[in-house]
Parts: structure tokens; sequence; C-alpha cells
């Protein structure tokens, strides 16, 4: 006989059986709120939830701006006159430059603005330590990079003031 170890907590729906847990594996993605396919993950809080803490937080603290309606009204209105060009637009290539310099303006406005993420919280440390004189390899390994990680090499080429 097989055994499903699962541990039950009273806070959640009651845990499916091995065979209904194995029958979901292959199914489709699951709506938000579901229970997850890995019971050791229920309660758990995703990188979405906490990214969502960190920025309301940030925005209670008035350390991100917040745009005006106005701002939105004129970022919805820039995007509709860029969708009406690339309508109106006589070739499919004169089409994609339009929508392709609307996103451009778009991505550079808004790198333009002060954003806090949860990626910050890995950044800062990791260029404070570098800073600090520590070896790379040590950084590496405290960060949970692999030994050549480009990512952890942007991280190190690319100090943040």
């Amino acid at each position: 006989m097989v055994r499903c170890a699962r541990r039950r907590r009273p806070a959640h729906p009651p845990a499916r059986s091995c065979a209904a847990s194995t029958a979901t594996a292959t199914s489709a993605p699951r709506p938000p709120g579901a229970t997850p396919r890995d019971p050791n993950r229920r309660g758990g809080i995703t990188t979405d939830t906490v990214n969502d803490i960190i920025k309301a937080a940030a925005r209670a603290a008035d350390l991100t701006p917040t745009p005006t309606p106005e701002e939105l009204t004129a970022a919805a209105q820039t995007k509709q006159e860029a969708v009406a060009a690339a309508d109106a637009a006589p070739t499919a290539e004169e089409a994609n430059v339009i929508v392709k310099t609307w996103r451009t303006a778009k991505r550079a406005a808004r790198a333009a603005v002060r954003r806090i993420t949860g990626h910050r919280f890995r950044r800062r440390p990791i260029q404070a330590m570098l800073a600090a004189g520590n070896p790379p390899e040590v950084v590496a390994v405290y960060s949970r990079h692999s030994p050549r990680s480009s990512a952890f090499d942007a991280h190190r080429n690319n100090q943040i003031a």
C-alpha cells in the first residue's frame, strides 16, 4: 500500500488524495487562489506577493510617486494615438516602427521613475558586500548565485549608487 505523507492544516481546504494530486500534475495552469500542487508550499507566499507588499509599503511611505489622473489619461491618449497611427500606416513595417517607438518612449518614461521592487533587496546587499572588499566568490555563494553567473557579474559590474 502506498501512503501519501501530507500535513493537514486547518486553515486550508482538505488535501487531495495521491491519485488526485498526480492526475492534476499535467493539467492546465491553476487559477489564482487554488491550492498548490506541492503540499509543502501550502501557505507560502510567492514573489508576486512579496513585490506587492514592497510596492505598497514604498507608496505608503511616499518613496515612489503615484501617477496622477492627468498622467494616466495622457498615457492612455498617447497609446490610442500610436495605435491609430499604426492602423493608418500603409505597410506593416511602418506600423511596427510606430508601435516600437511608442513602446520605447513608454519604457524610457517608466525607467525615469524611481521604483522599489523586491529585487532591490537582493541587489543592494551584494553591492554593499563587494564594496566592503569581500571576495566576489564568497558574495556569490552568499547570494546563492552560481560561481559563473552572468546575473552576478551584472550586479558586480553595475554598481548602483
